[in-house]
């Protein structure tokens, strides 16, 4: 019997085994989980932390708090997304006053391009930590992507005030100016970061892009 056959008849037994027969053990089902996981048999990593959640009266807030996130990974895996935002919304619910889980749903809902479900969260974040860069930088992105170019060039200032020298951010607020057709603030950006940078390919088109207008 090869081992992929061995780890599935070990976790249908696990599954199919009443939680009174059985000692919880949650180490062990994160363990089989990531197993399952490894050798691409996602459904039975997700059916392991399914049975695993349900264990409420065994689970600290901690423990539910790594079943959801890892619910909302595994879900993810095979593009299940309804499931997936779900499992990272219970998450934040968990852990409300943490970064972690919000984070976490940024990224998915950036994965998405669910721009407004993204600038909502990277707000609750920043509600937590202001200075928080990369909320910051999603919420900017949001806006630009939206084609809300004078939003956008606003939340990039924020983010230039607090890292200067970022020149990737500078030149998101060139672009998301020549887009807005702020044509003099764009070419202030752009030849702001020429002379810090005289290769900077992005700030060369975008003064090329600024000429033809």
């Amino acid at each position: 019997m090869t081992f992929n056959k061995i780890l599935v008849v070990v976790v249908i037994l696990f599954l199919i085994c009443p939680a009174n027969v059985q000692a919880f053990n949650l180490g062990k089902v994160f363990k089989e989980s990531y197993r399952a996981e490894a050798l691409k048999k996602t459904i039975i990593a997700i059916k392991l932390m399914d049975k695993a959640i349900v264990q409420k009266d065994k689970l600290s807030k901690t423990d539910k708090y790594a079943i959801e996130m890892r619910l909302a990974h595994l879900n993810n895996l095979i593009k299940k997304y309804n499931l997936t935002e779900k499992h990272y919304l219970e998450s934040t619910k968990l852990m409300y006053n943490a970064i972690e889980p919000l984070q976490h749903l940024e990224f998915f809902y950036l994965s998405q391009k669910n721009w407004k479900k993204l600038i909502r969260t990277s707000k609750k974040t920043l509600k937590i930590d202001p200075k928080n860069k990369t909320s910051m930088t999603r919420i900017a992105f949001s806006y630009y992507s939206l084609k809300k170019y004078k939003k956008a060039s606003d939340e990039y200032n924020k983010i230039l005030k607090l890292y200067p020298l970022d020149l990737g951010v500078r030149n998101m607020i060139g672009w998301s100016n020549a887009y807005g057709k702020k044509k003099k603030e764009a070419l202030k950006a752009f030849e702001k970061i020429i002379e810090f940078s005289p290769f900077h390919i992005s700030a060369k088109r975008g003064l090329m892009f600024l000429k033809k207008k």
